[in-house]
């Protein structure tokens, strides 16, 4: 008795494979391609109108800032003005997205 179990003679060896040498060489995908971000963003009229907005609030919110400190405007007001533009981004964005679409397809 030696220990080591006797080799089976019905079962055939398989050679290692060449996986390294067998797939064509390919550089690394990158995550995340720009011209790709820029491609869908050309084509999807709720995200381009979701930036305008957003764009227009922010310029729109510093203008009030600017007047209430030159008027001496009471702070709740620029409170009130920025939960306004805030509410409305997600339901202005969509809105006004789909209503180029349709006057686009007509």
């Amino acid at each position: 008795m030696s220990g080591s179990p006797p080799k089976q003679k019905d079962s055939p060896e398989i050679p290692p494979t060449e996986t390294a040498s067998a797939e064509p060489n390919h550089p690394p995908a990158s995550p995340i391609a720009i011209g790709t971000i820029w491609d869908r963003l050309r084509h999807h009229k709720v995200a381009q109108w979701t930036i305008a907005y957003l764009a227009l609030a922010y310029t729109l919110l510093h203008g009030a800032e600017m007047l209430a400190g030159s008027l001496g405007w009471p702070h709740v007001w620029l409170r009130v003005f920025t939960l306004l533009l805030i509410i409305g981004s997600p339901l202005f964005s969509p809105l006004l997205g789909t209503t180029e679409r349709a006057v686009s397809s007509g």
